[in-house]
């Protein structure tokens, strides 16, 4: 502590010491003492300031003068010695302070537009520096959430949709072996007999989906956006993104639906696969074909038959090429035509089987008529708020709740592509 720091101090004590003893005034003593200290400051801060002057005008040293200002490097030669950076001095100071500080400050704000150091010594309000006026500026929030765009879904857009609400379970009639065919006979000859036909049944039971969330009270209060409409609509999204992966992966076992990839006796069989014409890491014009025409006209003439595809496996297509080095399809960009494969639409999914890293035998891509996938739920998705479970933390409860399950109903309509 220096001695104006000191002398500060003490004038400090003599009025807190007046102040605790409920005194509007010093006594005459200590008015005395005061003054004596109020001297004292003053006469140091001269000293001070005439010290630092008389230091500075020793090591300003050789320097070129260039308008009002002088250049030096700061070691009195006029070199850059050292290569030390080059400083800037003002050749006469008219600032309220004579001091390094307020000299670096001035030189930040004139060279740097470094401004908010220089303007709260100079006492002008500006908005740089929080005490000469910053705080007055407000902070605008946006009235929007920004987040990354959200994953297409589609299945519940093309699937057979069954109302499960007043039941535990829905089983869906299949028929499994159609009737044989009938035969030419005489005109008097016994009638053939059907053997053949057989049914069986699909059988979907909803199991239940929740996900919940707790705000602070507070925060839905006071936030700058709809916090709570936020929350549903994620809850929405993430319900709507879940079941997607699980309509196309899910593996059947527990509660999950079973997914349109997943090789299953219940599901699509390893029979509708088609792996010739592709190696074992990449997918080739000729499998694409024979992929397609693995379904019969019936579901190729149906408005819901569609390539299933992840984006890696869409960008290895479009780059196949013919034995010239011409692009084999331009999807989109001919005719004013949708994008199609070999006249199909597609949905691009990134829950799809990715083909970068798939292996040997795995399924790819799929192409079938969605209307054969079934999904059975217990309702609309519901979104409760409970207000006075958690009103003891000060929090509230955004509940989501969905029941739902899926599985392909006929594999016929469907064919998978798979690698080599």
């Amino acid at each position: 502590m220096n001695s104006i720091q000191k002398c500060l101090q003490e004038q400090r004590q003599m009025l807190d010491k007046c102040t605790r003893e409920g005194k509007d005034d010093l006594n005459p003593l200590e008015l005395k003492r005061y003054n004596e200290l109020s001297a004292e400051i003053d006469r140091l801060m001269a000293a001070e300031k005439t010290a630092n002057k008389l230091t500075r005008e020793a090591n300003r040293g050789p320097v070129a003068t260039q308008g009002n200002y002088r250049i030096t490097d700061g070691w009195g030669d006029g070199t850059k010695s050292g290569g030390k950076p080059m400083k800037y001095e003002k050749s006469d100071y008219k600032f309220n302070y004579d001091g390094d500080d307020v000299r670096d400050d001035f030189w930040k704000a004139v060279l740097f537009n470094d401004t908010a150091a220089y303007f709260q010594r100079s006492g002008e309000l500006i908005k740089d520096s929080d005490v000469k006026g910053g705080f007055l500026v407000p902070v605008v929030t946006y009235n929007e959430i920004i987040r990354e765009a959200k994953n297409d879904v589609f299945m519940l857009n093309h699937a057979r949709i069954f109302d499960c609400q007043k039941g535990e379970s829905i089983e869906v009639p299949v028929l499994g072996t159609e009737m044989s065919d009938p035969t030419f006979r005489g005109e008097i000859a016994e009638t053939s007999w059907d053997t053949e036909m057989a049914f069986q049944k699909r059988t979907l039971t909803p199991h239940r989906a929740m996900i919940g969330v707790k705000v602070s009270k507070r925060l839905v209060e006071t936030n700058a956006v709809n916090a709570v409409r936020f929350i549903e609509d994620e809850i929405n999204y993430q319900f709507q993104s879940t079941l997607e992966n699980e309509l196309l992966n899910g593996t059947g076992q527990g509660s999950t639906p079973l997914g349109l990839f997943t090789t299953d006796d219940s599901g699509v069989t390893s029979v509708r696969d088609e792996s010739g014409g592709n190696t074992t890491s990449a997918i080739k014009a000729d499998n694409i074909i024979n992929t397609l025409y693995k379904l019969r006209a019936p579901y190729l003439r149906s408005g819901s038959c569609y390539w299933i595809l992840h984006r890696n496996t869409l960008k290895m297509i479009r780059k196949l090429k013919t034995g010239e080095g011409q692009y084999i399809w331009q999807p989109g960009l001919a005719d004013n035509q949708k994008a199609s494969i070999l006249d199909f639409g597609y949905h691009i999914s990134e829950f799809a089987p990715n083909i970068d890293t798939a292996s040997s035998g795995d399924r790819v891509m799929a192409i079938g008529d969605l209307r054969y996938y079934g999904v059975a739920t217990g309702g609309a998705m519901t979104i409760q708020v409970l207000h006075e479970k958690y009103a003891h933390q000060g929090m509230i409860a955004i509940l989501g709740t969905f029941w739902v399950d899926g599985m392909v109903l006929c594999e016929d309509a469907f064919a998978m592509s798979t690698l080599a």
